[in-house]
């Protein structure tokens, strides 16, 4: 068997000779690495958790909407009926007075009194649906209110006729401005 060869000195160099790493350059390495993982994984998961809070607050949002804005649609078609039912006791008072005497040709305050549960409700739930409306909305709610009480207060203004067609365009508007915002075809 033939002797084992000694190494030269240029093949220890190469080769590094006996120097040795740190004993703790691999733990620190480790560590970096880590912390560096922990710090990216709260970053991401407070990232994520914005993300949810924001989408759930959006949804919380946009079911109030939905909520104040089918609530206004019902009460202003309530409203709607009662003020149809006065212009009929308006039409009706109005031949048979004839057009002699101008104050008594609006609706006495017994008989129109009966609009005020209906409105009220009515206007207060523009208000609340005003508050957490988007722009578009609003604006439709806003013209909504402001017919019901054109068309309240036409039954006690003289020479004024009330007309449900206005608050009828005005509940139109405001559905189609609730699809819009919601994108629903």
């Amino acid at each position: 068997m033939p002797p084992t060869p000694t190494p030269t000195p240029l093949l220890i160099q190469m080769v590094g000779g006996s120097e040795r790493a740190l004993w703790w350059g691999v733990p620190v390495i480790a560590g970096g690495f880590l912390v560096l993982g922990a710090v990216l994984g709260y970053w991401f998961n407070r990232l994520q958790d914005e993300r949810k809070f924001k989408r759930d607050s959006n949804h919380r949002w946009d079911e109030d909407v939905l909520q104040h804005t089918s609530e206004v649609i019902a009460l202003s078609d309530a409203f709607k009926d009662e003020a149809v039912g006065c212009i009929i006791k308006l039409t009706l008072r109005r031949k048979e007075v004839g057009s002699d005497d101008p104050m008594r040709l609006t609706l006495p305050w017994e008989e129109r009194k009966v609009l005020f549960p209906k409105y009220e409700p009515l206007t207060a739930e523009c208000t609340a649906l005003r508050l957490v409306a988007p722009e578009q909305v609003r604006v439709a709610v806003v013209t909504l209110a402001t017919e019901a009480r054109t068309l309240l207060s036409s039954f006690s203004t003289v020479g004024a006729w009330p007309d449900t067609d206005r608050l009828s365009d005005a509940v139109e508007e405001l559905e189609s401005a609730v699809r819009r915002h919601f994108d629903i075809k």
